[in-house]
């Protein structure tokens, strides 16, 4: 009797195995969609505040996947970050109109998936800004050269440099004035103006990303998310504090929403 017990028990459990193969690969095909990751490359500034944000988003929120792992790129028209994008070291990026429109000329891989901010770069001048004639601009971001043209027509010398170098030409006096990201601006002295003047918004930063790239809608509804956030003011003021590496005074949303800083979902 017990002999048949048990080989009654042992082909039960032949004809299980299957089953439990199955549910075990479910269970590790799940894991893995889960733990699945995309690395974006992220600005300095305002649009590195955005990337910051959104990844906050995706990590508060345990049943949306992918992880966004944020990589930081520093100046999106430098050709480390076009050879980090193209050599695919990055899945998708924050980076400027003219960046993202030079990587998608030169690599079909990736696509811009839409506007995510406009007016982040505020021009700086010492003075009258009708005086103003030498302008330091970050090299091959050729929209700033848009900004100056709305705010002061035409006429003016625009000087390409690094964009790290933009504010300390400005206080050594070999400008007159800089185009440069709000965080950066609201640190220096000087007339600020809006980015699109009484011309409307200029489109400063926006999302790209690899083609068919998984997760991608989940990325996209996390950014949507954090610029419906970010177009708040307390909720910015709050994300500038936990963002910034420097003091706050309390006042930065404010100036943020007066120079018409706007987050916009991509679509």
């Amino acid at each position: 009797m017990e002999n048949k017990l048990a080989g009654t028990l042992r082909w039960l459990l032949i004809l299980s195995m299957p089953a439990l193969f199955l549910t075990c690969t479910g269970c590790r095909t799940a894991q893995t969609a889960d733990t699945s990751t995309i690395k974006i490359g992220s600005p300095q500034g305002a649009g590195g505040l955005l990337v910051s944000y959104a990844a906050a988003k995706i990590a508060g929120k345990t049943e949306i996947t992918p992880f966004l792992e944020i990589s930081p790129i520093r100046d999106c028209c430098s050709s480390y970050a076009q050879m980090a994008l193209s050599s695919q070291s990055v899945d998708a990026a924050v980076v400027c109109v003219d960046a993202a429109k030079s990587l998608i000329e030169k690599d079909d891989r990736y696509v811009t998936i839409g506007p995510c901010l406009a007016n982040s770069d505020l021009l700086v001048v010492r003075g009258n800004p009708d005086k103003t004639q030498k302008i330091g601009v970050s090299q091959d971001h050729l929209y700033q050269e848009t900004i100056i043209d709305n705010l002061l027509g035409t006429g003016h010398q625009s000087i390409p440099m690094a964009s790290a170098a933009l504010a300390y030409a400005y206080e050594k006096g070999d400008v007159d004035g800089v185009v440069t990201d709000i965080e950066e601006a609201l640190k220096i002295s000087g007339t600020k103006l809006s980015s699109g003047g009484n011309k409307g918004d200029v489109i400063t930063y926006v999302l790209v990303a690899r083609k068919n790239l998984p997760g991608l809608t989940k990325l996209v509804t996390a950014f949507s998310e954090a610029a419906s956030d970010l177009n708040n003011s307390e909720k910015l003021q709050q994300a500038i504090v936990s963002y910034n590496s420097y003091p706050t005074e309390g006042e930065e949303a404010a100036q943020w929403i007066n120079h018409n800083v706007r987050f916009i979902a991509p679509k």
